[in-house]
């Protein structure tokens, strides 16, 4: 790894929460998660877009957050900034993942390149997805079908430990 990548690294580690356990890290995550999710599936609600824990519900959610972006929306009328809308994306990919991919959980880890600071992911063995940062799909490469979550839940899928 560069020095430039220990700089970038460590930027980006020090935007993550800092706890004094991996269980304080564990408990404040995963209510971060399940707060996000609550509000992701209110703001879907007003659209009647149904959220199912299906790989399916991501091509929806993704049309629809798109559609959002293609009118000009700010977000207020959903309760939620655009940061803390593309958060709750991203914790509900790992539902989906977690919900059809028997060999994922939902896991809490330490930033390697910043000690006390933590992501919350999903994982297998051998395998892990830090979700922590949010998925910014207008800004994901090839992305002209506007099926990036659909992409990364297949990618999960075809791991198999």
């Amino acid at each position: 790894m560069s020095k430039r990548d220990l700089i970038v690294a460590h930027a980006f580690g020090e935007d993550l929460p800092e706890f004094k356990s991996v269980q304080e890290a564990e408990a404040e995550l995963f209510a971060r998660r399940d707060r996000l999710l609550d509000n992701l599936r209110r703001a879907v609600a007003n659209a009647q877009l149904p959220l199912d824990d299906s790989p399916q519900s991501l091509k929806d959610l993704e049309a629809w957050y798109f559609k959002l972006l293609d009118r000009g929306d700010d977000f207020n009328s959903l309760e939620m900034n655009r940061h803390e809308l593309e958060c709750a994306i991203s914790m509900y990919l790992g539902t989906v993942v977690v919900a059809n991919v028997p060999c994922f959980k939902w896991v809490v880890e330490e930033f390697a390149f910043l000690a006390g600071r933590y992501e919350i992911g999903i994982g297998a063995p051998l395998f892990t997805v830090m979700l922590t940062g949010g998925s910014n799909l207008q800004s994901e490469p090839n992305n002209k079908r506007r099926q990036s979550l659909f992409r990364q839940f297949n990618e999960c899928a075809q791991y198999r430990s």
